[in-house]
């Protein structure tokens, strides 16, 4: 009765919803198992005990799997949910106007790969979290992308804008009259033809 008793209190924690109880079960495992080698020295020999042994045995090993099992995907979820927000936090950034956000969309994207990474180590060969690695690294790779876009675009807007008011200060040198004005105009257009 005492080994079952024991058991199936590990047993129970495996329908708790929160993690704290199933990472109290797994560290309740060894004990058990401890009493149960203690049960099994004390009975060794009786057949009885045997058949008992083994099925308590069997019992708190499935038990102590699911428990491992529940607390890991809780953990894969966990930490799938905080990378997926860092990447939206990413993707926010391609709302903003200001081109030091979309510098710092790309600093934070390289946070999130190293973070991904940190990750992939951790769940290297689960299934579960190839496919969330996959979407999020879609996503990133996408907002990447169009900041990179974006900052492309305002740079070249604006080298457009400074090589417009260099031509536009070489055309007006040439509307003087003093020739003093006509060359500062000629020493600008080096640069602007370099621009």
């Amino acid at each position: 009765r005492t080994a079952e008793g024991l058991v199936r209190k590990i047993e129970k924690l495996e329908s708790e919803r929160d993690p704290a109880w199933w990472k109290q079960g797994i560290t309740d495992v060894p004990n058990v198992s401890d009493k149960l080698a203690t049960f099994r020295d004390k009975y060794d020999g009786m057949d009885a005990w045997d058949a008992v042994d083994h099925e308590m045995s069997d019992r708190l090993k499935k038990s102590d799997k699911k428990l491992r099992t529940n607390l890991a995907e809780r953990d894969l979820k966990d930490d799938a949910r905080l990378l997926e927000g860092k990447v939206k936090a990413v993707e926010a950034q391609l709302s903003q106007v200001d081109p030091a956000w979309w510098k710092q969309g790309l600093a934070d994207a390289r946070k999130v790969v190293d973070a991904a990474a940190s990750l992939e180590d951790k769940y290297d060969g689960i299934d579960a979290w190839a496919s969330v690695d996959k979407e999020m690294t879609a996503r990133l790779t996408s907002a990447e992308k169009k900041l990179r876009q974006k900052l492309a675009e305002r740079e070249t807007k604006d080298d457009e804008q400074a090589l417009g008011s260099l031509v536009k200060k070489i055309e007006q040198s040439m509307t003087q009259v003093d020739p003093a004005f006509w060359r500062e105009g000629l020493a600008a257009i080096p640069g602007a033809r370099d621009k």
